[in-house]
């Protein structure tokens, strides 16, 4: 099904064993059947656990989704409680346009910013400062951070904020995961999503476009291409897989329910030019194909306890599918057009781990963040190098010269950037 004009332009699980159909059925004292069978000289008996199998899967997801819920409501409730706001507070109080800043905004001390090395390290910002590094449709590098209710917009050079962005009031910025999009006709779409929905912005004027869209908790937002060319916006729900408009915010569709309970997804393009949407939840990674998830790409892919996704290409093109699993212990990489995992699991050992990936003197490198740590891995050898920088929060874009900036905030309010070479 193809998605509507109006858009924007940029596997079944294993099957559980089945028991002899000749061997002997006896029920014991609750009525639950047990095969009788043999195992070397003497006879034994395994209980049917598909029963227990399918309760610890429904416990599974409930815990991940309560952890994944826990991580917004904290900060939401946190942040009405010192306002003085109530559940029923309007949502739509936000600055009536987007402020050109002068380095120090109004009736606030500046911001101790200073030069560190090649990049600049700001500090006394409050609350956890969640970082977006990426690309104007110029080719200049553009820093947004989400902090303390707002989303800024930073001088690369200096270090100081040049633009507030219009944010709901009782918007829950510190669980923010952001991301951008650069549409076919140049415009950029700066996207996130909290307890409440989508909120989408003007990337150049910092106006808000959307607020609250889709009515749901977000877990994970992506950006990409369809199959035809066209830009989409998806994001992982309680109610399903949410489908945007990137232009406007609209839905393009109801959530679908189809693909699972679904908690990350990322959006992969195959060098044949076809586009598929990954979505990840508590069994594995599932590939779609078609606009709505119309049918599955190849078979499932194990990876259990999933927690984020994102699409890498390598030098040649290949996408390789990026996925942080059991739990932040382990990050895993596959093909994206054959489901083949790519070298051993990186041992992360992590709790919340965020990660971002660039090239740098033609290696891809990930970056993980969690704990206020940034860690350095060579992604398709999975080296771990020794430089490590502070931050809970991370982003990086390459440049053209072959080098990367890194951009990391912390938990405790400062926001750093490195030059990688």
């Amino acid at each position: 099904m193809a998605l509507p004009a109006g858009a924007g332009g940029p596997v079944a699980p294993p099957p559980h064993p089945v028991p002899d159909p000749a061997a002997a059925k006896a029920p014991d004292l609750l009525g639950r059947d047990f095969t009788v069978g043999e195992r070397g000289q003497g006879p034994f008996l395994a209980a049917a656990v598909r029963p227990l199998n399918e309760l610890a899967h429904r416990l599974c997801r409930s815990v991940r989704r309560r952890r994944h819920q826990v991580r917004a409501q904290t900060s939401h409730y946190r942040r009405q409680a010192e306002s003085g706001h109530e559940d029923h507070v309007a949502r739509h109080e936000y600055y009536d346009e987007p402020r050109l800043l002068d380095g120090v905004r109004a009736g606030e001390d500046p911001m101790r910013s200073k030069k560190v090395g090649a990049g600049f390290e700001i500090a006394g910002l409050e609350g956890p400062v969640c970082p977006l590094l990426h690309c104007s449709p110029a080719g200049a590098t553009v820093l947004l951070a989400a902090c303390s209710g707002r989303l800024t917009r930073w001088d690369i050079e200096s270090g100081r904020p040049t633009r507030e962005f219009q944010v709901p009031e009782n918007a829950s910025t510190d669980t923010f995961a952001l991301t951008a999009l650069l549409l076919p006709d140049r415009q950029v779409r700066i996207a996130a999503g909290d307890e409440d929905g989508l909120h989408l912005w003007d990337g150049v004027s910092g106006r808000l476009l959307a607020d609250a869209a889709g009515g749901d908790r977000i877990f994970q937002i992506a950006g990409g291409l369809t199959s035809d060319g066209r830009s989409l916006l998806v994001g992982t729900g309680v109610k399903g897989l949410h489908l945007w408009d990137p232009v406007t915010g609209a839905p393009l569709a109801s959530p679908l329910e189809h693909v699972g309970d679904v908690v990350a997804v990322t959006l992969a393009r195959l060098r044949g030019g076809s586009s598929l949407i990954v979505t990840g939840d508590y069994e594995g990674v599932r590939r779609w194909q078609g606009d709505l998830c119309e049918s599955s790409f190849g078979a499932e892919i194990d990876a259990p306890h999933i927690d984020l996704l994102t699409t890498v290409y390598t030098a040649d093109g290949r996408p390789l599918i990026v996925g942080v699993v059991e739990e932040g212990e382990v990050v895993r990489r596959w093909d994206a057009e054959t489901g083949e995992e790519v070298g051993l699991p990186i041992p992360v050992e992590g709790e919340f781990v965020r990660t971002a990936t660039a090239t740098v003197s033609g290696r891809i490198r990930l970056f993980t963040a969690d704990q206020d740590m940034v860690r350095q891995w060579d992604l398709l050898s999975g080296e771990s190098l020794k430089q490590t920088f502070a931050g809970s929060y991370v982003s990086a874009v390459s440049l053209p010269d072959g080098s990367a900036l890194l951009a990391a905030g912390t938990s405790g309010g400062s926001l750093t950037t490195h030059r990688l070479v």
